[in-house]
């Protein structure tokens, strides 16, 4: 492993001295690994930092942070700075953070901001190691069980109802966070179209060999033409029943589990990579969640009880903060369902690489997408995985059932 050269002493002697609010520092040791494996962050390069460091003279102590590193000088640069995923992370990890956890009486959502570089050639954002108190990843590729989803979703309950008491404080978030994952329009394609185009035709032709699947793939081929016309009107705020801030790219490998010893039962989980971070419909999350990290079993029986969780914690949180005129029920179900083209979008253009079971040879993450080569292999290893397969029909049988292709 290379480590970047500005990752270096004195780039941590001012990562700690603004992260720890330290006026003399002198770093005494180095030690940097990868943070995640190829392909589990697709807009970043992850480290994992040990620094040894001493003040005025005094003992030798230690602090662990993640750095996440983005070059300029690649092709992700000049998309990652179209969607201004460094800005609005920095903002959300500095300033919007620590807000939403007050105003939800303490809930820590993501995790403590220690400093941001950035120069011609390199974003950089700093942040204490969750791992140090116990939380770690769930393995992507098995999709959660109701315990996993059921704590996810009463985090993003909590703050989703923070950041409409926000919203009253900061009227700002709605114009600094207006686009998230998928922006653009037909007329002016925006990245996800770019690079994700292929998916949907490609899944069509994997469906036309499936037994039994005929009359679905006679829909999905009337349905295509239009697919990312209705994909646009989906994400337009112009059908906002009520808005919060969405994180925005709301799946599996961007939550951090703590569990318990014995039960190894999940406890708590932190939220992380706020780069696309959206002022919308909160179903833009639940869909998006429910179309790529929950198992396909919480989708077809487990939903409606799942929401019902989601939304005690959102209630409880504005009630207890004097909210008039909370958002029913009734209120989310009829976003859930006008949002339901969301769900197809995250579980077709998503999903595929989150239930990849090999990363290809040619590249990764996002400089493999906007490779053609790459992405061509990219796509045929996500498409012919078995459990990828699995889950696309389950969902595709549900989609039609309730006649989203018609």
């Amino acid at each position: 492993m290379i480590v970047p050269e500005i990752l270096d002493q004195k780039f941590f002697e001012n990562v700690l001295k603004s992260g720890l609010q330290l006026k003399e520092v002198q770093v005494t040791n180095l030690d940097i690994t990868l943070g995640a494996a190829p392909g589990d962050n697709y807009c970043s390069t992850i480290y994992r930092a040990v620094i040894s460091y001493r003040e005025n003279d005094d003992e030798i102590k230690t602090s662990r942070v993640i750095v996440k590193y983005m070059p300029k000088d690649e092709m992700s640069g000049a998309v990652l700075a179209r969607c201004k995923v460094f800005e609005k992370e920095v903002k959300m990890l500095d300033k919007f953070l620590p807000r939403l956890s007050e105003l939800a009486s303490g809930v820590k959502f993501g995790a403590k901001f220690y400093s941001k570089f950035e120069n011609d050639t390199v974003s950089v954002i700093v942040m204490e190691d969750l791992s140090t108190n116990g939380y770690r990843m769930a393995d992507r590729q098995l999709s959660l069980n109701r315990d996993h989803c059921a704590i996810v979703l009463k985090k993003l309950g909590k703050l989703h109802a923070a950041s409409m008491l926000l919203f009253k404080e900061e009227p700002s978030i709605h114009d600094i966070y207006d686009f998230g994952l998928v922006e653009g329009s037909i007329e002016n394609p925006g990245i996800c179209q770019a690079i994700l185009s292929e998916h949907f035709p490609a899944i069509c032709e994997n469906v036309k060999t499936w037994e039994g699947f005929e009359d679905i793939h006679k829909k999905l081929e009337k349905f295509k033409p239009n697919l990312w016309k209705r994909i646009y009107e989906c994400v337009s705020r112009d059908y906002d029943g009520f808005r919060v801030l969405n994180h925005g790219d709301f799946w599996v490998n961007n939550f951090l589990f703590k569990y318990d010893e014995e039960s190894e039962k999940p406890l708590d989980c932190i939220l992380v990579d706020f780069q696309f971070t959206y002022f919308s419909t909160p179903a833009h999350d639940l869909q998006y969640f429910f179309g790529t990290s929950a198992s396909p079993e919480m989708g077809v029986h487990e939903q409606e009880g799942l929401l019902l969780e989601y939304y005690a914690t959102f209630k409880d949180v504005l009630e207890s903060s004097k909210y008039p005129k909370i958002p029913t029920l009734d209120d989310l179900q009829k976003e859930m369902s006008k949002r339901l083209l969301y769900n197809l979008f995250a579980s077709t253009h998503v999903l595929p690489f989150v239930l990849m079971e090999r990363q290809s040879e040619k590249g990764n993450g996002l400089d493999g997408l906007l490779d053609e080569s790459t992405k061509r292999d990219m796509l045929q290893i996500s498409m012919s995985g078995k459990r990828f397969v699995e889950v696309t029909k389950i969902n595709m049988k549900r989609f039609d059932k309730v006649s989203l292709f018609d």
